[in-house]
């Protein structure tokens, strides 16, 4: 590599270190404005619903995986509305439980941002788009 591209790739890092701290920093502190429903959804992950389980088979996990994102659809922490209209509520709801179960995470990410949220901004941008 050519010292100029050395060069540019050295100064991209450090910008990029200030910008990814900086809002690594903002992100997390807007964490904290969902303490409440922070502390609700750990005591949720200590219901045996959510309790971790070995030897289960493939399609057992993917029943049960299934099953606690409809809980927490259920209980009101997943909301599609939130993807369209509080996408830091929703953020900060799926960091969390990601950060509780990993593969319930990717489950609610999948269906509610992947598949539902397009959906929903898909017909919002109908909805609002002038015709």
């Amino acid at each position: 590599m050519g010292s100029q591209a050395a060069s540019t790739l050295s100064i991209m890092a450090q910008r990029n270190t200030v910008l990814t701290s900086t809002r690594v920093h903002e992100y997390y502190a807007s964490l904290d404005s969902y303490s409440a429903e922070r502390e609700n959804l750990f005591r949720l992950f200590q219901e045996p619903l959510f309790l971790p389980r070995e030897g289960i088979s493939e399609a057992e996990q993917r029943d049960l995986c299934l099953q606690q994102v409809l809980e927490l659809a259920k209980r009101g922490f997943l909301r599609l509305d939130d993807v369209v209209n509080n996408p830091g509520r929703y953020l900060a709801i799926t960091e969390l439980i990601g950060s509780c179960n990993g593969s319930t995470g990717i489950k609610a990410g999948v269906q509610f941002t992947l598949w539902g949220g397009s959906i929903a901004l898909l017909v919002w941008h109908f909805h609002c788009s002038d015709k």
